[in-house]
């Protein structure tokens, strides 16, 4: 236990790491559950990968698989803490699965929130610099119109019409920055989406496989 303590702080990667069988430490551990492994050497490698648990080897099985058919009676002690260490892991999983989901659900409510105000933000500044463009064009058409204006009050006009629509440039390429940040965003909530579901799909056959396998011991 001691040594396996040490290892796990050293190198806490080699509880995910997969021989190539496709068996994690966990896997091997429990092929000897009659024997071996005791109670608190499978907590220390649970605690450094949870997600063990749902780990399937080259054939299919996952530790409780392992576990159930090397304890087939399910009667020695060493074979009980093993269960309840794998059932512990389980609930360990769902709760991470959840946080994972309601951590996701919020930041995609923000992203989208801040993506509303951003845009919204820059729709009333080209509404805004559109109309002022208007007015000042109606300045100076009126101003031309009666041509008793000053050729300084024209340049000056113009000035402010030039220095209108650059602000109205400025703003038209922070809309577009905005929308390919928004396209981003949207782009990773999607990826977010699809890693949760592919996640909870992984969840509900291991759910769905204990089952069985529960109902079939029990027949």
């Amino acid at each position: 236990e001691s040594l396996i303590d040490v290892l796990l702080d050293s190198y806490p990667e080699a509880a995910s790491s997969p021989d190539d069988q496709g068996m994690l430490p966990l896997h091997l551990l429990l092929t000897k559950a009659e024997s071996e492994p005791n109670e608190r050497v499978i907590n220390l490698l649970l605690t450094s990968f949870p997600n063990a648990v749902d780990v399937q080897d080259k054939f299919g099985r996952t530790p409780y698989d392992i576990l159930r058919e090397q304890c087939k009676d399910g009667t020695s002690e060493r074979c009980r803490a093993a269960f309840r260490a794998l059932k512990r892991a389980r609930y360990v999983s769902d709760k991470i699965s959840a946080t994972i989901r309601d951590e996701s659900a919020n930041i995609v409510a923000a992203v989208q929130h801040e993506a509303s105000n951003e845009r919204g933000a820059s729709q009333k500044i080209i509404v805004r610099l559109e109309e002022e463009i208007s007015n000042t064009r109606k300045q100076l058409e009126e101003r031309e119109r009666r041509d008793n204006e000053t050729q300084m009050d024209m340049r000056r006009l113009k000035e402010q019409m030039s220095q209108l629509q650059s602000k109205l440039d400025s703003a038209n390429t922070n809309l577009e920055v905005t929308r390919k940040e928004r396209d981003e965003l949207l782009a990773q909530n999607d990826s977010i989406k699809d890693r949760l579901d592919h996640h909870n799909e992984e969840i509900e056959k291991v759910r769905r496989e204990a089952e069985d396998n529960r109902q079939n011991d029990l027949e």
